[in-house]
């Protein structure tokens, strides 16, 4: 299964390549008993680099704001102004990042990494589970073709809430194109079941790591 989807992912050598993907996009935050359409860009350089600059549709770009993650730190930064990440916080983005280093399939082929076969899931698409020392257990699933559909994990509570980790869907549909890599145009992210995030991609790039000067830290 897993080099079935790297196959159909655009295979092992250009995804070896992408290290850092780029694009922009739209999305809709379900959170806090409030629904929020946010745009902006986003740059990833999985498991634990990103920037990602947006702002809330209804305000305008003038209500930009950056999350940056450069493990072990993490911050935000709005205008001039730079905060530190709340601890909460951190470890949630960091969780959720690493589902990127999942998606490009190729680290699945670490020794460090150890695979098992699971039952098929709700849609009845075959899958396996993958662990990684330190890291959350994902589960994948994989459509007819072989392309990768369906991944399942347990994050941390963004909220800070503490107690376990919540249980987290994240559903891929659609197709962008850079060079030869196929990439998701749609995530839709659920939390215990309920709407959570879901990302339209308009565009994508690929580089061998992310260049941002913001990753230099306050």
């Amino acid at each position: 299964m897993l080099e079935r989807a790297i196959a159909q992912a655009g295979g092992a050598e250009a995804l070896g390549r992408a290290r850092a993907l780029l694009w922009d996009g739209e999305a809709t935050v379900h959170a806090g008993g409030r629904t929020v359409h946010i745009a902006g860009s986003w740059g990833v350089q999985p498991p634990d680099t990103a920037v990602v600059s947006t702002y809330d549709v209804s305000r305008g770009p003038e209500s930009t704001r950056a999350l940056i993650v450069a493990v072990p730190r993490g911050w935000i930064a709005r205008d001039t102004a730079v905060t530190r990440m709340p601890d909460a916080m951190f470890a949630n983005e960091r969780d959720e990042f690493y589902l990127y280093d999942v998606m490009r399939l190729v680290p699945l082929r670490e020794p460090r990494v150890t695979l098992h076969a699971i039952p098929a899931d709700s849609l009845g698409q075959a899958g396996f589970r993958a662990e990684r020392p330190g890291r959350p257990v994902v589960e994948l699933y994989f459509d007819p073709s072989g392309r990768l559909a369906h991944l399942r994990t347990h994050v941390q509570d963004p909220g800070g809430a503490g107690g376990p980790a919540v249980q987290q869907d994240l559903w891929l549909s659609g197709t962008l194109q850079a060079g030869s890599i196929r990439w998701p145009a749609s995530i839709r992210i659920t939390m215990a079941g309920a709407p959570y995030f879901d990302l339209t991609l308009r565009n994508l790039r690929v580089q061998p790591r992310l260049d941002d000067p913001r990753l230099r830290g306050p």
